[in-house]
């Protein structure tokens, strides 16, 4: 392989904590939200005889969690709905107002370490400070994608100018999952301790773990180049200082990686698992697929299941401090068979 590819930086994304302005986002989300409708229209409609809304955007006044509750449901927008399905693993709350409730939850679900989420969880229990709309930001900043995917379900993030920068990062990465699903596997072979210990690249390790040929092999590290997510030192490639997680996102170009992961599975999953050299890997394979018919009811605690089960693998994931010896493929399906897509059938 020609190893005279241009050297290009490691692609970083400080998604989380670290130097967000928070306060700035929360106003410019409002103000998004609000659309064509003047801040004292706004303002009018939520009871106040002054520019209320003006002064929450100009950030003379914090914007509280009941205020933008009351925002959203002012526009129509059924909060409570949207809460539960976007964070399913959320028992639907009864008062959408109760943020501390609501917080105490994710931050439950998602096992968040940093110590400053951990403090103010203490004083929302506390009750010595009411949380919020920038603590909720913060909160759901904390899961890679989480605020960006949040904040798209109700507006268009081109309009939040704090975010852009991420979010065009996180597009870029959209679209190089969506024009080459490989672009996963190979960054995820560069990270395994066989691969980072040599002094020279090493095509058969990396196609080996990324199951796929040597010419995808060369095809997807030129991407991955091309587009600043890893870089070349001369010898051997460098995976890119973030992980492709978009756990958070409903993106119709993440659907071919899914696509294309479930195909591969299919595919690829050994049929005798003897062939498997268990004194090197443990727990190489598993596989459960069930097929059956369900209440509403059942459905809805198996969906709560799989989220809380989800979150529990990431958490294992992120704790991996381990040096890695392969790539493990995941796949969580479960949905009914009446949504399916019956265009190709």
């Amino acid at each position: 392989m020609d190893n005279s590819i241009e050297s290009a930086p490691v692609a970083t994304f400080k998604g989380s904590q670290v130097g967000v302005d928070y306060n700035l986002i929360a106003r410019e989300f409002l103000k998004a939200l609000r659309g064509d409708l003047s801040q004292r229209d706004l303002s009018a409609r939520l009871g106040f005889s002054f520019n209320q809304v003006g002064k929450w955007e100009s950030g003379h006044k914090q914007i509280k969690w009941t205020d933008i509750v009351s925002v959203i449901q002012e526009l129509n927008i059924d909060l409570l709905h949207h809460f539960h399905c976007f964070f399913t693993f959320i028992d639907k709350p009864r008062d959408i107002t109760d943020i501390s409730g609501l917080l105490e939850q994710i931050c439950s679900n998602y096992q968040a370490e940093d110590k400053r989420y951990a403090e103010l969880v203490k004083k929302w229990k506390a009750r010595s400070s009411s949380p919020g709309l920038v603590d909720f930001l913060q909160i759901l900043d904390f899961q890679s994608g989480m605020l960006i995917g949040w904040i798209m379900s109700f507006v268009d993030v081109n309009k939040i100018e704090s975010l852009s920068v991420r979010y065009e990062e996180l597009m870029v990465r959209i679209g190089l999952v969506r024009d080459n699903p490989q672009v996963i596997y190979v960054n995820a072979a560069l990270q395994l301790q066989s691969y980072k210990q040599l002094d020279h690249h090493d095509e058969q390790i990396l196609t080996e773990h990324a199951c796929c040929t040597i010419s995808d092999l060369r095809r997807t590290l030129l991407d991955l180049v091309e587009n600043k997510i890893i870089f070349f030192d001369g010898n051997k490639y460098h995976p890119c200082g973030f992980d492709f997680s978009f756990s958070s996102l409903r993106h119709p170009n993440l659907r071919k990686f899914i696509k294309y992961t479930t195909q591969l599975a299919g595919e690829k999953f050994p049929e005798k698992l003897g062939v498997v050299d268990y004194s090197k890997i443990k727990n190489a394979a598993r596989a459960s697929a069930h097929v059956t018919a369900l209440s509403s009811s059942a459905s809805y605690k198996i969906d709560k299941l799989l989220s809380k089960f989800h979150n529990q693998v990431q958490d294992i994931v992120k704790k991996d401090k381990e040096q890695k010896d392969h790539v493990q493929i995941m796949i969580f399906h479960s949905f009914a068979s009446n949504i399916a897509d019956k265009s190709e059938l």
